[in-house]
């Protein structure tokens, strides 16, 4: 599952696409129309949607664990952890502080 791009005329659209394969071929299955791309982008939508779902990503976590250390070096990497909306389980905080490990000396 991915988002992509559909133009229709001259309006781009923002979509949710699933890969399936039918007959030995690979086929995109249009999940759900998010709505006009210049508009998402305008009105903060686009932000808001891809915000929403990073709360789901342990990966994308750590890495805003990573990029307040690096942009504050002064600011600790427990302070931005605790800081974090997302509580991160053990073992992402461990990796967080490894890997920011250099910021936070």
């Amino acid at each position: 599952m991915f988002l992509r791009t559909q133009m229709t005329g001259k309006r781009t659209y923002l979509v949710l696409v699933e890969s399936e394969r039918v007959d030995g071929k690979i086929k995109q299955r249009v999940l759900h129309r998010l709505g006009r791309l210049a508009l998402m982008q305008a009105s903060g939508q686009l932000d808001a949607v891809i915000s929403s779902l990073g709360r789901f990503s342990t990966k994308l976590a750590v890495l805003g664990v990573i990029i307040i250390a690096l942009a504050r070096p002064k600011f600790c990497c427990s302070q931005a952890m605790s800081g974090s909306r997302r509580k991160l389980d053990s073992v992402t905080s461990e990796a967080a502080m490894r890997a920011c490990g250099l910021a936070c000396a």
